[in-house]
């Protein structure tokens, strides 16, 4: 896992390769127009980008295992969703990089005493994979 913090002008395109420096595997992304130049290097680093295509993509063939977990990415987002709902997580601009990190912090504290853990994982587990039928 990786995490890059940049400020909020700044494209995560532009810091696709920082991030991906030492991870190999399956990216998922938003919906984003991906040159070809950074789908090769990523690639080149054993790195598959998966994302849903604009209008002005190309299509590329998916597996079907690739496809289900493309559409779990919705998931994760229903998890983002239950931390802003429940504990008001949301973006605010912060003064300082210690701000952040403190508010980072208070909210670790928040989901450890408020047990949110268990509820998160239950949500994962309660979720299961589209059945396939051919």
């Amino acid at each position: 896992m990786s995490v890059k913090i940049t400020k909020g002008n700044k494209s995560d395109l532009s810091v696709s390769s920082v991030f991906s420096k030492g991870l190999s595997g399956k990216l998922f992304s938003d919906k984003a127009y991906i040159s070809k130049k950074l789908f090769h290097q990523l690639l080149t680093n054993c790195l598959r980008l998966f994302t849903n295509l604009r209008k002005d993509m190309k299509t590329y063939l998916l597996d079907i295992q690739d496809k289900r977990l493309l559409n779990k990415r919705s998931l994760i987002e229903s998890v983002f969703n239950v931390l802003k709902k429940h504990m008001h997580l949301d973006h605010t601009m912060y003064s300082s990089l210690i701000n952040f990190f403190v508010y980072i912090i208070l909210l670790l504290l928040v989901i450890l005493s408020l047990n949110l853990i268990p509820i998160l994982s239950l949500l994962l587990l309660l979720t299961p994979y589209p059945k396939l039928t051919l």
